[in-house]
């Protein structure tokens, strides 16, 4: 059935392919990123932070579902219905579903006005719809996706509301220990998921399928903690960094607008320096799916959060001080 609606929506909406590979390619995590640095640097640093939540917490449940359903994408199984973005993770639950609800919701929640929930809405279906056209996810996949991510919307909104007033009034130390707990929670339980999941032996036809579709040489090993060692990291050193921030009163300076467009052009330019200029330094000094790459993951993506929540505003702000200083 499913195999039957891809190729219906192939055979129907070829005349779209552009469009669907724009928003698929987009619904990667760096476009997330982005947005959430520059609400960060410029406009609500609250809620920069909360949504940097839901995404990569969704985003790590939805890594350690994939590693205990470890499915299939459809290309895998029918290489003919490959259409041009090549993915190597497990299917179930579709990834971009996912971080498409949590991001969107959350922020169509925050927005909360009936024109942004229509625009939410449209770029979560479109999204979507993308991933079955290309042949990246089955149907039950995307749905799957939207359910954990619908789910965590629920529970996360429920936790934030009754945390946060509390989080709040605790001081410096027991925040961060807050934050160490929950994120070492979820790190361990996708560390647990992966080694329950090391017993699967991926059926060969899989990967035959997947190396002629996609035509990559990149190393086909579904079964590892990149995605979940990256997210913990990386929301480990966001939300530390906003702590500190929030601590030195950085929160009230970033939501001036004067030397607003610094922050967010310096911000952008510096964070992909950072996030690329490691992750080519662990490309060519460490092999895939080792425990030396993984620990440089989670070194990589926390000094990344650290720099976008905390360094890169300290060095901004204090910059824009002195410059009016000066005049």
């Amino acid at each position: 059935m499913d195999v039957a609606i891809i190729n219906w929506v192939q055979a129907q909406l070829s005349s779209l392919h552009f469009v669907f590979q724009l928003f698929s390619w987009l619904g990667y995590g760096e476009l997330y990123l982005i947005i959430i640095g520059l609400l960060y640097w410029g406009w609500n640093p609250r809620l920069g932070v909360s949504l940097s939540g839901y995404l990569l917490l969704s985003s790590t449940l939805n890594g350690i579902f994939k590693l205990l359903f470890h499915a299939p994408r459809p290309y895998w199984l029918v290489p003919e219905l490959y259409k041009g973005i090549p993915d190597h993770a497990f299917g179930m639950p579709s990834g971009h579903a996912n971080s498409s609800l949590s991001f969107w919701g959350r922020w169509a929640l925050a927005i909360s006005r009936p024109g942004f929930w229509l625009l939410s809405i449209s770029i979560m279906l479109i999204v979507g719809l993308s991933r079955v056209y290309l042949g990246a996810h089955f149907p039950s996949q995307v749905v799957a996706g939207w359910g954990v991510a619908l789910t965590c919307l629920v529970i996360f909104s429920y936790c934030e509301n009754k945390i946060t007033p509390w989080f709040i009034q605790q001081s410096c130390r027991t925040q961060i220990a807050v934050v160490l707990g929950i994120c070492g929670a979820f790190l361990l339980t996708g560390i647990c998921s992966y080694l329950a999941t090391l017993s699967f032996i991926t059926p060969e036809y899989w990967l035959t399928n997947a190396y002629a579709a996609s035509q990559t040489d990149k190393p086909f090993i579904p079964i590892n903690l990149k995605s979940i060692c990256r997210d913990t990291a990386m929301l480990t050193g966001l939300w530390i960094g906003a702590i500190l921030c929030y601590q030195q009163q950085g929160w009230h300076q970033l939501a001036q607008p004067h030397g607003r467009l610094v922050r967010c052009l310096g911000g952008i330019v510096s964070g992909l320096l950072i996030w690329y200029g490691l992750g080519l330094i662990i490309k060519v000094t460490t092999s895939f799916d080792t425990v030396s790459y993984y620990l440089l993951q989670v070194i990589r993506s926390f000094i990344f959060g650290v720099w976008v929540s905390y360094l890169w505003p300290r060095v901004s702000l204090r910059w824009q001080s002195r410059h009016t200083l000066s005049l």
